[in-house]
C-alpha cells in the first residue's frame, strides 16, 4: 500500500545525510471491542538536545476557556455577533 517504505541509510548515523524523526508508539490490545489492537503515540518523547513532537507544535488560546461565555450565550432568546475589529460598516 505503499505506507512504509525500506530505507538504505540509517537515519540516526551521524555520516549519513538523511535525517529520520520517529514518533515512539506502542500497541494497546483489547481482548473486546471491535478495534483489537490501536497504536498509541508518545509525541512527548525526545532525544537530549532535540525538542519533541508536542514543543515543536504552536500554541495557541485555551479554547476551554471560553466555553462558559458560549454557555451563556445561548441563555438567552437573541445573540448580536459583530465585527468590531474591521469596522465593516462603520461611517
Amino acid at each position: 500500500m505503499g505506507i512504509i517504505s525500506i530505507t538504505e541509510n540509517d537515519p540516526v548515523d551521524s555520516s549519513s545525510h538523511l535525517h529520520g524523526h520517529y514518533l515512539p508508539h506502542r500497541p494497546v490490545v483489547k481482548q473486546h471491542g471491535t478495534t483489537k489492537i490501536r497504536p498509541v503515540f508518545n509525541a512527548s518523547a525526545r532525544q537530549v538536545g532535540h525538542p519533541s513532537f508536542n514543543q515543536c507544535l504552536e500554541s495557541g488560546p485555551n479554547l476551554l476557556e471560553l466555553i462558559p461565555n458560549l454557555l451563556r450565550f445561548i441563555e438567552h432568546k437573541y445573540g448580536i455577533v459583530a465585527d468590531i475589529e474591521k469596522k465593516a460598516f462603520y461611517k
